[in-house]
């Protein structure tokens, strides 16, 4: 049996819509109490935006890697044989970016937090170090412009969708947040799209997280 795993971070981001007087109020709260956004988002509960979408994916650094581990039976109390360990830059494909269209109201609200651990953790069955090819392992990725980093959306492993048995714990390390004004409502979130989301920004702030232990 092989075990992949992926160390690095990855991102939990959530889409939500506003309309023009939750935007002033959240605008206002943040000039009256003199916070940045995250601050705001971070420390209160009292905001309840209509959700419209949400990711949980790894982000691809140049430190995130991948390692294969093999075992010679599903038990890890056995002494495990971690063989290769490469940086997932070098083993992904080129980025597509999200295409579908999300319907808002006037205004969007990213919020995104980054966390730090084993970001993903699968098995493979009937295979061990001496049978494990890397040309076998597809890692499929993805774009979202506002955030200007790569994601990964799948792996694969002779041409099968690999499951992520989501084992390990990660720690929150950081909190972004983008609030964006929308043109029309649908926002393609598309490269080839003809208008910039960018140029909408309207706040963009982020937030140390302290880890107690």
């Amino acid at each position: 049996m092989i075990n992949l795993q992926i160390r690095g971070f990855h991102a939990s981001i959530k889409v939500n819509s506003l309309i023009a007087n939750e935007k002033e109020l959240l605008v206002d709260n943040i000039r009256s109490t003199k916070r940045t956004l995250a601050e705001v988002l971070l420390n209160t509960n009292e905001y309840s935006f209509k959700n419209i979408d949400n990711h949980s994916l790894p982000i691809i650094t140049d430190n995130s890697e991948l390692i294969a581990t093999s075992f010679s039976k599903k038990n890890y109390y056995d002494e495990g044989f971690s063989f290769f360990r490469e940086k997932i830059h070098k083993l992904a494909d080129k980025a597509s970016s999200l295409k579908n269209k999300i319907k808002l109201n006037n205004y969007g609200l990213i919020t995104y937090t980054t966390f730090y651990g084993c970001t993903f953790e699968s098995e493979i069955e009937k295979v061990n170090y001496r049978s494990f090819d890397i040309n076998n392992v597809g890692i499929e990725t993805i774009k979202f412009p506002l955030i200007k980093q790569k994601f990964i959306k799948n792996i694969f492993f002779n041409n099968t969708k690999l499951t992520n048995l989501n084992r390990s714990k990660s720690q929150p390390v950081k909190f972004k947040s983008i609030l964006y004004k929308v043109t029309n409502n649908k926002i393609p979130l598309d490269k080839n799209s003809k208008s910039s989301i960018e140029n909408k920004i309207i706040i963009y702030s982020e937030k140390n997280i302290k880890n107690e232990n």
